[in-house]
């Protein structure tokens, strides 16, 4: 699936994070800081793009056991 940096900045948009920088670097913060409010679809698009084996294994993990949480309502 090849993504573009503007469906990036849109899922930073939604989950509130800044919007600049590079497409990895867009990810990074998506995976790092709105990790467990994406959904399997995000997920699986965001994964090829982290830089850090940590965050890939992390997001895999929540991708196999199908965890979610809701965003805080402001």
């Amino acid at each position: 699936m090849n993504i573009t940096k503007k469906y990036l900045q849109h899922l930073c948009k939604k989950y509130t994070l800044s919007i600049n920088g590079t497409k990895q670097s867009l990810a990074d913060r998506l995976c790092g800081l709105r990790g467990v409010y994406l959904s399997n679809t995000e997920r699986k698009a965001i994964i090829p793009l982290c830089s850090n084996n940590k965050n890939k294994k992390i997001l895999k993990k929540m991708l196999d056991e199908n965890y979610r949480q809701k965003m805080p309502k402001k």
